[in-house]
């Protein structure tokens, strides 16, 4: 089984404060956040696994685009939320469009230890061993992966 508190990578420690203890950087530039801090360090761990690339922000800075797989994707930020709901629901529409380019893994946000969050790519055949998990922490409703998992691996 994947280890969450060794693979993937460290988020830059605001984020936990961000995410969980209601803090407000990332409302701030969500879509500059999210290219920096989440998509690009996806990009890196996703190599050899799939592709994740021209990752670009919107002219207006509401959303990024980018390519999974060679499917198209885009993803826009709802203003005057929390850090914690534009990263969950950034992170139920990424893993929407890594579902749709059909590579065999979701995104998640851990919590291996305290104060660090790690952002993990965890492949289909290991998401019902990892439901009930206490330190994924997002997303937060992990119902979707017991039907993923049963579902063979693409790529």
């Amino acid at each position: 089984m994947i280890d969450l508190g060794s693979t993937g990578f460290v988020f830059d420690a605001h984020w936990y404060w961000d995410l969980f203890e209601g803090g407000t950087t990332i409302a701030e530039a969500p879509a500059a956040h999210a290219m920096r801090e989440l998509l690009l360090p996806l990009a890196r761990i996703a190599k050899g696994r799939f592709a994740i690339d021209a990752i670009e922000s919107d002219a207006d800075g509401g959303g990024v685009r980018f390519v999974v797989a060679d499917h198209p994707s885009a993803i826009r930020f709802a203003t005057a939320a929390s850090d914690r709901a534009i990263v969950e629901r950034f992170v139920g529409a990424l893993n929407t469009s890594l579902a749709a380019a059909e590579v065999g893994h979701v995104f998640a946000i851990v919590v291996p230890r305290r104060y660090e969050v790690r952002g993990v790519l965890i492949p289909d055949d290991e998401l019902a061993a990892l439901a009930q998990d206490p330190s994924v922490r997002m997303p937060s409703d992990r119902g979707p992966w017991r039907t993923r998992a049963s579902r063979p691996a693409l790529g």
